[in-house]
């Protein structure tokens, strides 16, 4: 029998080749531990290179093509159609008490993708307050319910631009050559990508890349820190005992291998490659290398607890 509960975590802006994991330049020592010990799939890709469009495939379990609605990068759209239907309605018909926190407004009820779930929440972009608030808001909810189960997504926005880590992640920017911009500004980060770094002189190029590449790897490690503090937590409050924890990641992000930083440009592994894991009591560890799509997440559930999987999943 499957966990009885069902913890879900996803990463945006998450960069699978720079994981230690996989042989990246991050340090990353807690989330490379929760991989070695998950059923990790290794050539795992998302849908898309940006959130909303990544979220929704995976949570609906199919393609933007066969829902006859293409979601665009722009905020003149209409949300996703009420006909489409989600992981989480299925599970919520099923019994389970399901509660969603996402700091990311593509991925919220404004754009109609986290219908299903019952509890939902924005508890700020900080990973591990809004973990610990979450995880009290849910089991409140399940003693006032008198819920036998639940489902719990958590979205972290870390590491998503501006890269902010603490100080004390930056510590590599007092080797790099000084540059004119504050990094730490996204409008300033995304007026460089799209207006003027082809212009500048290819020394100052490289500066730029060189901190832009400091400061992300910093949110990765202060991200790792953040989720051995969740787990801990997760762990005291007893939510890991009987649950399925699935881990997976909505998109990556480039620094100018094809031409662009950041994301929602391209369809190359830098930004469409994702990382997909299981972790439960009692799971043997295990990787698979064969290829596997983000669709494929929520029949794999359903199939799993033994949920009807609807026509509209792929």
């Amino acid at each position: 029998a499957p966990p009885k509960n069902l913890l879900m975590i996803s990463i945006d802006t998450l960069r699978k080749d720079h994981l230690g994991f996989h042989g990246g330049p991050a340090h990353t020592p807690f989330l490379d531990q929760l991989l070695a010990e998950s059923v990790h799939l290794d050539n795992h890709m998302q849908c898309s290179s940006w959130t909303y469009v990544s979220t929704s495939c995976t949570l609906m379990g199919g393609s933007h093509e066969a829902n006859g609605y293409m979601p665009l990068l722009t905020q003149l759209q209409e949300p996703l159609p009420d006909t489409t239907h989600f992981v989480a309605e299925s599970l919520t018909d099923a019994g389970f008490l399901t509660a969603i926190h996402s700091p990311n407004e593509w991925l919220s009820a404004t754009w109609n993708n986290t219908k299903g779930y019952q509890i939902q929440m924005n508890l700020g972009g900080d990973a591990a307050s809004a973990a610990s608030q979450a995880s009290v808001a849910l089991l409140n909810a399940v003693e006032d319910q008198d819920a036998e189960k639940w489902m719990l997504h958590l979205h972290f926005l870390e590491p998503h631009s501006p890269y902010n880590p603490p100080e004390e992640y930056l510590t590599a920017l007092a080797d790099l050559p000084a540059i004119p911009f504050d990094l730490s500004d996204r409008d300033v980060q995304y007026a460089i990508n799209r207006e003027s770094f082809d212009a500048f002189p290819e020394s100052m190029q490289e500066a730029i890349e060189a901190h832009l590449r400091v400061r992300y790897l910093g949110e990765l490690a202060w991200l790792d820190d953040k989720l051995e503090r969740i787990f801990n937590d997760f762990e005291a409050r007893g939510m890991l005992e009987d649950s399925l924890v699935v881990l997976w990641s909505d998109h990556g992000e480039t620094f100018w291998e094809h031409g662009h930083q950041t994301h929602a440009w391209d369809l190359y592994p830098e930004e469409n490659d994702a990382i997909l894991a299981f972790l439960a009591p009692g799971l043997a560890p295990k990787a698979f290398a064969g290829p596997t799509h983000a669709y494929d997440l929520a029949p794999t559930l359903l199939d799993l607890y033994g949920i009807e999987i609807p026509p509209s999943m792929d």
